[in-house]
């Protein structure tokens, strides 16, 4: 029994010594990823191995940058080892994140940052050539695990054919230019099937329609319907509103997503198959508007109505009168213009304000815009503003409509207020204008120093440059802390308010993933859209091309991506995203203080 328990404890005494050299050694990391080359539609590894250094002394690193590869988990999976080799203990630590490529081509892994016992350690960059799937071949892989996982995705794949898929349906294949057509994108999969992880694989976009999001469930109910002769759940994953901008041949791109499914087979293993689905492409003949169109039609399609609201008929001369001029229907609303008021040359038209009301909950875009003008009449008297028209293509009947309000009538009363006035309109004194002086003058040196002289005017000249150089430092310092509710009774004087708004709401959310990611979405578009002065729904490529012209650092462009990416994905799975962390709401606020010193000011 004692020279077993001496074994014992000369055995442990081995192991600790061992342990505290590794630790006092030197430190290597090594990144790889793998496989490479890689198919388009498979997933690369990267990999991060630190040795000689325990997990206490490594801070978890960030996944690094990368080009034409997306991340699929911002948290890595990580491993932790302890072998012995001659005589010593080795330690290591691995953390592994995975990659989907974009696009067949070249893909690249920046440097990779890490902190071992305060010091950073940074590896090289690594480069992957991407294959089209159509390309990929088994030596894709250079183990045979890697191997084992492509014929894994390949099975799953072929099972997923008919086990679920998306389907893609537009409500007319042939339209208009300016004419509402509806496409909607559902999810089938087979009522013995389990789905989990549904995220968007990449950004949809439909070049060369004007787009118009419309309202879906963001808590689905499966339906039933039936499909290849069977029956199938399916919930909607998107509806779009679409308005072609010019005629031709369009086509709209595949939407994507990703997934785990399992199925009945399945189930007693616990194992899920990751997906890859996609929509088949759909193809749009526009077709040009007719000749004839009337003088003031600015390009409305659809079905319209127009009425108009005048207050009161009765005004002072000199004072306004508001006049709304309301568009109803269904049709490319939000691209609508403000009808022109042909007023007569005694009566001074202002405005109009816009207000829009449009409802995205069914099928169509349809509801209604505002235009409100102001009218001040100039003189006493009976003013008559000619019937305001709105000239619109009907689809439907295929010929130009024109609607039109009734007459406005004004009765103005009073005169209009005198303007005082003491210079002409060159800036000459109104009157006797004094001649030239005759007499004999004696020009004399005043006193005084001259202004240009004296320091009390330059401090008068440099005081308020030093206190507005001051006060914008101040704001950008201070712009992404959370900023207190103004009350209903004062404006926000911040023009960033509503961006604010939009971070204060995504921070009420709390558990809620979903609704999270659309306040960020849009409390980032709204930002972007008020510094780089486009529409807030501007395509991902424009943005990015902005950016660039303003010199802002390649990754944050890249996070922006990135962040935007996120926000897409949340708002596909068909299940509710399952990140409750507020970490995204921390990062968000990061990149718009990034962003918010790099373009400039509002």
């Amino acid at each position: 029994m004692l020279p077993r328990v001496v074994c014992l404890l000369a055995a442990a005494l081995l192991l600790v010594g061992g342990v505290h050299a590794q630790a006092s050694g030197t430190v290597r990391v090594e990144a790889r990823a793998q496989p490479s080359p890689v198919g388009a539609d498979g997933r690369v590894t990267f990999t991060l191995r630190i040795e000689g250094a325990a997990r206490t002394a490594v801070e978890t690193p960030s996944p690094p940058p990368t080009r034409n590869l997306v991340l699929q988990e911002r948290t890595p999976s990580t491993e932790e080892s302890l072998s012995f080799e001659d005589g010593q203990a080795q330690r290591s630590i691995t953390y592994k994140w995975t990659y989907r490529p974009l696009r067949a081509g070249t893909a690249r892994i920046e440097p990779a940052t890490v902190q071992v016992r305060g010091e950073q350690y940074t590896t090289g960059e690594i480069r992957i050539r991407v294959l089209p799937p159509s390309a990929q071949t088994p030596s894709a892989s250079q183990d045979g695990a890697g191997a084992q996982d492509e014929a894994e995705a390949r099975a799953a794949a072929q099972i997923g054919r008919r086990s679920l898929f998306i389907r893609g349906r537009s409500s007319a294949r042939t339209v208009y230019q300016n004419e509402q057509v509806t496409v909607e994108y559902r999810l089938f999969f087979r009522p013995d099937m389990r789905l989990r992880r549904s995220r968007m694989a990449d950004a949809w976009d439909a070049p060369g329609f004007w787009r118009e999001e419309l309202d879906v469930s963001s808590r689905p109910v499966p339906e039933t319907q039936r499909a290849f002769g069977q029956s199938y759940k399916t919930i909607v994953l998107k509806r779009v509103a679409l308005f072609p901008t010019r005629p031709g041949a369009l086509r709209i791109r595949p939407l994507r997503i990703e997934t785990e499914a399992q199925g009945a087979g399945q189930a007693f293993r616990g194992r899920y198959e990751a997906l890859t689905l996609a929509s088949e492409p759909m193809d749009i003949e526009v077709r040009p508007l007719p000749p004839g169109a009337p003088s003031i039609f600015e390009g409305a399609v659809g079905r319209f109505s127009l009425e108009s609201r005048l207050g009161a008929d009765s005004v002072a001369v000199g004072r306004g009168r508001e006049v709304a001029v309301r568009v109803q229907g269904a049709g490319n609303l939000p691209m609508v213009s403000a009808p022109s008021v042909d007023a007569p040359s005694d009566v001074a038209v202002y405005g109009p304000e816009i207000e829009n009301d449009l409802d995205r909950n069914g099928e169509a875009v349809r509801g209604s815009k505002t235009f409100t003008y102001t009218l001040v009449p100039r003189a006493s008297g009976r003013h008559v503003v000619p019937p305001i028209r709105f000239a619109y293509f009907n689809p439907g009947s295929r010929r130009y409509e024109t609607a039109q309000t009734d007459s406005v009538v004004l009765r103005a009363s009073g005169a209009a207020e005198p303007v005082a006035t003491s210079r002409t309109g060159e800036g000459l004194p109104v009157g006797d204008i004094a001649g030239l002086i005759t007499t004999n003058v004696r020009w004399t040196r005043p006193d005084s120093p001259p202004l240009y002289r004296r320091w009390a005017a330059y401090g008068l000249v440099l005081g308020p440059v030093v206190l507005a150089l001051g006060g914008i430092a101040y704001r950008r310092r201070w712009a992404w802390s959370v900023p207190s509710t103004p009350s209903e009774d004062e404006a926000p004087a911040d023009p960033l308010a509503d961006v604010h708004a939009h971070l204060r709401e995504a921070e009420r959310h709390g558990a809620d993933a979903r609704a999270r990611y659309q306040a960020l979405e849009r409390a980032v578009r709204t930002f972007l859209a008020i510094r780089l002065g486009v529409a807030p729904d501007c395509a991902r490529p424009r943005l990015d091309d902005h950016l660039a012209r303003h010199a802002v650092p390649a990754a944050d462009r890249e996070a922006l991506r990135e962040l935007l990416d996120a926000c897409d994905r949340a708002q596909f799975t068909p299940e509710a995203p399952a990140d409750a962390s507020m970490n995204v709401l921390n990062h968000t606020r990061a990149l718009l203080r990034r962003l918010d010193n790099a373009l400039p000011s509002a």
